[in-house]
């Protein structure tokens, strides 16, 4: 009858304990990683944070230059300056984080419009910023790469006749 009794409950036995302790790690490693995931911002409460929708690069572009010329008219150089260094995020391979590292990477005559605003904005005489000479510089860059873009669509023409 001795064998037939089932064990009393007691002390969990050596198995039970090694089982508990893997499970425990387990879950202090899940609750860590829960953890840094919630304080890397990538979760909001408890939905997931969507990315910002991407604006077609093209009418992004069209929107600041027309921004930038809008500023330029005003005579606004804090604004242009925002807008000139958006702009350059968009055309330019390399982010430019300065005026002076757009000025440089740009052709001459739309640098030295951007070296002026520059000037006016931080250097030692602060004076009012007349923007006809960047908008000028702005048009020829502006023109010189729409006909870069024509060429792109000339083979869908025939298409279309």
């Amino acid at each position: 009858d001795a064998l037939a009794q089932p064990a009393p409950a007691g002390p969990a036995s050596g198995t039970e304990r090694v089982w508990q302790s893997v499970s425990a790690v387990l879950l202090v490693g899940w609750l860590m990683t829960v953890a840094l995931f919630w304080r890397s911002g990538r979760v909001s409460g408890s939905r997931f944070k969507r990315p910002a929708a991407e604006v077609p690069r093209s009418s992004s572009r069209r929107r600041l230059l027309r921004e930038l010329r809008a500023a330029c008219a005003e005579n606004d150089g804090a604004r242009a300056r925002d807008l000139l260094l958006a702009w350059a995020s968009l055309q330019l391979p390399e982010e430019q984080k300065t005026l002076g590292q757009l000025a440089a990477a740009v052709p001459a005559e739309l640098g030295a419009a951007v070296t002026d605003l520059e000037r006016s904005l931080y250097g030692p005489s602060a004076r009012d910023w007349d923007g006809a000479g960047l908008k000028r510089a702005l048009a020829q860059v502006d023109s010189v790469s729409r006909t870069g873009d024509d060429s792109e669509n000339r083979d869908l023409l025939p298409l279309y006749r």
